[in-house]
């Protein structure tokens, strides 16, 4: 059998497993409640969570490119587009062809996608509120290092070349 990437880099043997402490399972649990609750309220506007990541995105950052719009709400290139056929369905956003290169499909919000943005903003950030209430502002911080350290080291984990594989 060949080792996996994480055997390959070193990943010490399985202890005792405790799932409830699993530092992964805490935060797909914590992210997985938030994104029900929003969703909910998202709905009651005609739009998915993913679907208000893009709009987010796009009200934070202008237009972008397929591409990077996929990059930045982490949704997978072939989900994407079909968000985007279905948000400019909508009329929440526009899609045409770069000037630059005509392969590249630019995205944008209308003015409506802008609208339902701002109506939205206020209600992701109550979430937001509520679930750090509880921490101190330290707390929040040394939260969010640990975050940004940990997505660094899984796209470290990514890039590494699968054994499985070669």
């Amino acid at each position: 059998m060949s080792p996996t990437r994480l055997e390959q880099a070193g990943a010490p043997p399985a202890a005792p497993f405790d799932l409830e402490s699993f530092i992964p399972f805490l935060i797909n649990k914590v992210g997985l409640t938030i994104s029900q609750l929003f969703a909910r309220d998202v709905a009651e506007h005609g739009i998915t969570v993913p679907m208000w990541r893009v709009l987010a995105v796009l009200a934070d950052r202008g237009e972008l490119s397929l591409v990077d719009l996929a990059s930045l709400t982490a949704i997978d290139a072939s989900t994407l587009s079909r968000l985007t056929t279905t948000l400019q369905r909508k009329r929440l956003i526009s899609r045409r062809r770069s000037r630059r290169d005509k392969r590249e499909l630019v995205i944008a919000l209308t003015s409506t996608g802008r609208d339902l943005t701002v109506t939205l903003i206020p209600i992701a950030e109550a979430y937001g509120r509520h679930l750090l209430a509880r921490l101190t502002p330290e707390e929040i911080n040394t939260t969010r290092e640990a975050l940004y350290r940990m997505a660094e080291q899984l796209e470290l984990l990514g890039r590494a070349p699968d054994p499985r594989n070669t």
